[in-house]
């Protein structure tokens, strides 16, 4: 009799629910020591290999290396969109080859673009700005590093 009344709650709770498969977002979440979260969404088709001690994420346009060690954890989410999202949360989405935006909450700060012998080769001084487009297709193809004040990445281009 308990299993038949457990059943039927179940089944009128299921049926109030009004969100369906295609309303949540799939990510790959990958927070570091410190509590920064990267978020890659699926439909921008995140690869993630391992070499060595290191974590490499490609998604068009942008490759982060995470040191493991600085690594606390990386997992798949599955959430509707509507999530708390921390102030010192910064997203990098690619929107076109070469092209990224960095995407917080918080003013991203000034952004800077360095070439692999660490010479400036971009530089977006901001204040308030909360997005910033960064368009890297008038570089040359080789490996950049895309500086923000709390986050670093590499860029294969």
């Amino acid at each position: 009799m308990k299993l038949k009344s457990l059943l039927t709650a179940a089944l009128m709770v299921c049926s109030t629910l009004t969100m369906s498969a295609e309303d949540f977002l799939h990510a790959l979440k990958v927070e570091r020591n410190d509590g920064t979260v990267d978020t890659y969404l699926f439909v921008d088709k995140p690869e993630v290999t391992f070499s060595g001690r290191n974590m490499l994420v490609t998604t068009p346009g942008v490759s982060t290396t995470y040191r493991l060690k600085e690594v606390k954890q990386w997992l798949f989410s599955e959430y509707s969109g509507i999530e708390s999202v921390e102030a010192d949360e910064v997203r990098f989405v690619g929107v076109a080859p070469g092209v990224i935006d960095i995407i917080s909450l918080s003013p991203v700060g000034d952004v800077h673009v360095y070439d692999i012998q660490g010479r400036s080769v971009e530089a977006k001084v901001t204040t308030e700005d909360t997005t910033v487009r960064v368009d890297l297709t008038s570089l040359a193809p080789g490996i950049y590093i895309l500086n923000t004040p709390n986050n670093s990445i590499k860029i294969t281009r």
